[in-house]
C-alpha cells in the first residue's frame, strides 16, 4: 500500500490550469517523502478508482477558478455517492466513493487548490500562480509528512474513525453507505 499518493490534475498547456500538475513535478524535482508516490491527470476519470485505494492518504492538487489568483487552501474531502460526473470527468468525492464501491476501500483526502487567473492555451502559469505552487508544494509535503493532518488542526481529523487508510481495516458505516447508495443509483439507472 502507498502512504500518499498526490494527484496533480490539470492541462499543462491551458497556462495556470496546469497548476495541479506543477506541483507534482516539484515535488519530483525535490526527492519524494519516503512511501510518497505521485501521478499527473489531465482530467480526474473513473480509472483514477483502482491507485486511490491503493493509498493510505490521497492529496488532490488542482487549479480553482472561484479563488482569488495565488491564493492557496485545503480541504477534507469525503466521498460523495451522489454526484454524478460531469461527462467522463469527476471530482474528488465522487472518485473516492467509486474506490468504496469498486475496491472496498476508502482512503483519507485532502484537495489542495490554487486560485488560477488564466487559461490562455498555449499558455504558462501566471506569475501568481508560479509562487502559488511553490507555496502549494510545501504545503503538500507537510500534509505527506503529518498524514494528511489539516494545519492547525488536532491529531485527528473531526469525524474520521482513525481507521482509515489502514491496510485491512473493516469496511465501514460511511463505505457501506457509499457501497449501498451506488448500488442503488445503479439499479435506478
Amino acid at each position: 500500500m502507498t502512504r500518499a499518493l498526490v494527484v496533480g490534475i490539470g492541462n499543462p498547456w491551458r497556462g495556470d490550469d496546469g497548476a495541479g500538475r506543477a506541483v507534482v513535478e516539484r515535488l519530483a524535482a525535490r526527492g519524494l517523502p519516503q512511501g510518497c508516490a505521485t501521478m499527473s491527470v489531465r482530467l480526474p476519470t473513473p480509472e483514477l478508482a483502482e491507485p486511490l485505494a491503493r493509498a493510505a492518504l490521497v492529496i488532490f492538487v488542482d487549479a480553482a477558478v472561484d479563488l482569488r489568483p495565488g491564493v492557496v487552501e485545503v480541504s477534507e474531502v469525503a466521498p460523495d455517492p451522489i454526484a454524478r460526473p460531469a461527462s467522463h470527468a469527476y471530482e474528488p468525492g465522487p472518485l473516492l466513493a467509486l474506490a468504496g464501491f469498486a475496491y472496498g476501500r476508502v482512503p483519507r483526502a485532502r484537495l489542495v487548490r490554487i486560485g488560477a487567473a488564466q487559461f490562455d492555451c498555449p499558455g504558462d502559469l501566471s506569475a501568481l500562480v508560479r509562487g502559488a505552487v511553490d507555496e502549494a508544494t510545501e504545503l503538500v509535503r507537510r500534509l505527506v509528512e503529518d498524514d494528511g493532518r489539516l494545519p492547525g488542526a488536532a491529531a485527528r481529523v473531526p469525524g474520521s474513525t482513525g481507521d482509515e487508510g489502514v491496510a485491512g481495516a473493516p469496511v465501514d458505516d460511511e463505505t457501506s453507505f457509499v457501497r449501498q447508495s451506488v448500488s442503488a443509483a445503479a439499479s435506478r439507472s
